[in-house]
Parts: C-alpha cells; structure tokens; sequence
C-alpha cells in the first residue's frame, strides 16, 4: 500500500473512532440527564398525580371544566377530539414518591406545547424543575418542534425563574393574570 493509502485510512478511523466517541458521550450524557424522568405508568402514578393536582390546583389550572382525571385517562388537554390521545406524560420518583410531573403535546405541526410542569413541594429546590422541563424540551424538539409554548400565572415568580433560566422569553401577557412564554430550541 502507498503511504497516501495508509493516511487515508487512517483518517478515515480516526473520524470513525471520534465520531462514536462523540455519539457515546452525548448519547450517555443525555440519558444521564434523563435518565431519572421516566414515561407515566398509570397503575403506579394516576393517584400521585392526582393528588398532586389538588394540592396545586390554584397554580396548575386555569379553566374551571379541567379534568385531571380525563386528561390522564384520554391523554388529551381538553375534550377537543383533535388531541385525544396526544399528550405525553413524564414523572420523576424519587425513593418511589412522586417528585414531579410533566405534561406535554404538539399544538401545531412544529409547535409544541408544554402544558404542566409541577414539582412535589417537598422536593422543590432541588433542580428538579430544570431537570424535568429540559426533558420535556427534548422530546418536544424530537417530535420536530421548532417553538415551544407555555404559560403560567402572573405572581408564579418562581416557575418563571425556570422558565427564563432555560432559555424562555416571554411573548404574551393576558389580563386574566397569564405571562405566555416561547422557546425556539
């Protein structure tokens, strides 16, 4: 073989070895990250979450005819046959409590929409919320999402410290009392 042979091949590993090196690192790194948010199971989390939504439900919900219930049972944010079936639930355990819980789904062809996020209160603090919000960014961004929404109340200082730390700006203020955030990952 000539040496211009040889130092092509050689490249050609090199990129071949690298390239896995970056894979196996990203991949691992990011499983790592979410590697703690795993899917809804309803057997194991119905209640929790149930629960977790009367305790707060001042901050969660926003239509008086939300049904934490149908949502969970439809996998769908409202009675609009359209996204029946659409939504996507993550939950954290920790020590197999309920830590948190997140719900999401695709509004538009390239716009997804994060609809709760709520950490247990026993658990705030912790960084959880990033944890579980850049998860949901993630799987919203695979399903093909170029804009992410959400909205959370005015006096929910809080949860807009997060939404900002990520990246979030606000785009929309409404006189009920909503701040409506936007991110394009």
């Amino acid at each position: 073989m000539s040496k211009k042979n040889n130092l092509v091949i050689i490249l050609a590993l090199v990129f071949v070895i690298a390239g896995t090196a970056i894979s196996v690192y990203y991949f691992s790194f990011k499983n790592k990250t979410c590697g703690l948010v795993e899917d809804y199971i309803a057997q194991r989390d119905r209640q929790d979450v149930i629960n977790l939504f009367k305790e707060n439900w001042y901050w969660l919900i926003a239509s008086h005819d939300f049904s934490t219930e149908f949502m969970l049972d439809k996998r769908a944010p409202d009675k609009n046959p359209r996204y029946l079936g659409s939504m996507y639930f993550k939950v954290l355990r920790i020590d197999n409590q309920l830590a948190g819980f997140t719900a999401s789904y695709i509004k538009k062809k390239d716009v997804g929409r994060i609809l709760f996020l709520v950490i247990n209160e026993k658990f705030r603090g912790k960084g959880y919320a990033d944890l579980m919000m850049k998860c949901a960014i993630d799987h919203l961004v695979s399903l093909g999402s170029k804009r992410i929404i959400l909205l959370t109340r005015e006096q929910n200082i809080k949860a807009q410290k997060v939404y900002l730390r990520l990246g979030f700006t606000q785009y929309k203020y409404d006189p009920q009392g909503f701040v409506h955030y936007e991110l394009f990952p």
